[in-house]
Formats: structure tokens, C-alpha cells, sequence
């Protein structure tokens, strides 16, 4: 055998043994991500209705049985992080969503119904703001403004107790750019979650 078949044939096996490694590394963190407890237990907290509450796990129990009984985690080419689809309406999605605030990293949870065009409910995973002012962001005050929220076209942080335009929701005072943070990721998540809808496998059985 020449030296340059040899060449070849070794740029043959080395192409192949670099993309058996990639698509192994590709298909591992598409199972952890996909095995994400953080987004199983909150996606269980934020869309009860969807979950057999009988059968809900406790604080500290693993919930992917649980939530696997509501719920299919899917993994879209292209988009990064696991989709959380209900089994019992697909129109209904969830993914965790991260942003920066000038303050750090902000990741939110959030639920979309895509049939309807509403968010159905919005969760504060993570973020570093300040006590007070942008930490308020997890107040129940707060976050019970997205609930059923019409966002046919996305999310705004408006000014005022009276939102008059679809998708608005009242601006934390004095926290400006935490709101616009939180509508960012929100708007974000929104259309990840509409170019995931049209993508989506069959369901799982």
C-alpha cells in the first residue's frame, strides 16, 4: 500500500472516529438536559392542572415520574435546552429561559399555550437583583400577571395598574431594567416555543 493511500485511509478513520465521538457527546447532553429536575419539579408547581395532584412528589423526592405522567421532554435540532409538552394538551409547552440583567444571570420558567397565544404562567428560577427593587420579580404580586395573559405578539412592561394592550404587564417602580430583563426572556421563550410547536415529534408512548 502507498503512502498516500495509507493517508487517506487513516483521514478516513480519523473523520470517522471524531464524528462518532461528537454524536455521542451530542446525544449525552441531550439526555441531561432532557433529565433537567430543576424544570421537571417547577413545570409540576407552575401547571397543576396538568398533573395528577394525588400523585405529586414531595420536596425532596425525584418528580420524573410524576412529571412524566403530564408531561413528554422533547429536544428540537437547533433549539437549545429540553421543551416540556403536555401529554394531555401539546399545545401547552414550558422551557426554562435565560437572559442578563445588568445585575447577572436570570433564568425563568415559562409556559406558553400556543392554540391560544396566552402565557399560562411564569416561575423565577434564578436571578441576582436587587433585594427590594428588581428582587421583587418573585413576588406573587408580580408573577400573577402572567398567568392567562394574552401574547399573541410577545410581552411589554408597561407603566401603571391598568395594561390596556395585549401582553402588557405592570413594570416593577424603580426597577426598570429588571422588567425589561424579565420581558426579554419571556419574549424569548415565546418564540422558541412557537418554532418548536411546528417541529415537534410525534408524542412518545
Amino acid at each position: 500500500m502507498s503512502r498516500t493511500r495509507r493517508d487517506l485511509w487513516f483521514m478516513l478513520l480519523l473523520t470517522s472516529a471524531c464524528t462518532i465521538l461528537l454524536t455521542s457527546v451530542e446525544a449525552l447532553y441531550r439526555r441531561q438536559a432532557a433529565a433537567d429536575p430543576v424544570l421537571m419539579r417547577r413545570t409540576l408547581a407552575l401547571l397543576p392542572g396538568l398533573a395528577d395532584a394525588q400523585t405529586a412528589p414531595p420536596p425532596d423526592a425525584d418528580p420524573r415520574a410524576a412529571f412524566e405522567r403530564a408531561f413528554d421532554l422533547v429536544m428540537i435540532d437547533g433549539q437549545p435546552g429540553p421543551f416540556a409538552v403536555s401529554r394531555r394538551h401539546p399545545s401547552v409547552m414550558a422551557r426554562l429561559e435565560e437572559g442578563a440583567s445588568p445585575w447577572g444571570k436570570m433564568v425563568l420558567l415559562v409556559a406558553f399555550d400556543l392554540a391560544r397565544g396566552e402565557l399560562l404562567g411564569l416561575d423565577v428560577v434564578e436571578h441576582h437583583e436587587t433585594p427590594g427593587l428588581g428582587g421583587r420579580i418573585e413576588e406573587e404580586r408580580f408573577l400573577a400577571q402572567f398567568r392567562g395573559l394574552p401574547a399573541p405578539d410577545g410581552v411589554r412592561a408597561g407603566k401603571g395598574r391598568h395594561q390596556t394592550r395585549a401582553g402588557e404587564f405592570e413594570a416593577i417602580t424603580g426597577a426598570t431594567r429588571s422588567s425589561r430583563t424579565v420581558e426579554q426572556i419571556v419574549n424569548t421563550a415565546i418564540a422558541r416555543i412557537r418554532q418548536a410547536g411546528g417541529s415537534l415529534p410525534r408524542r412518545r408512548n
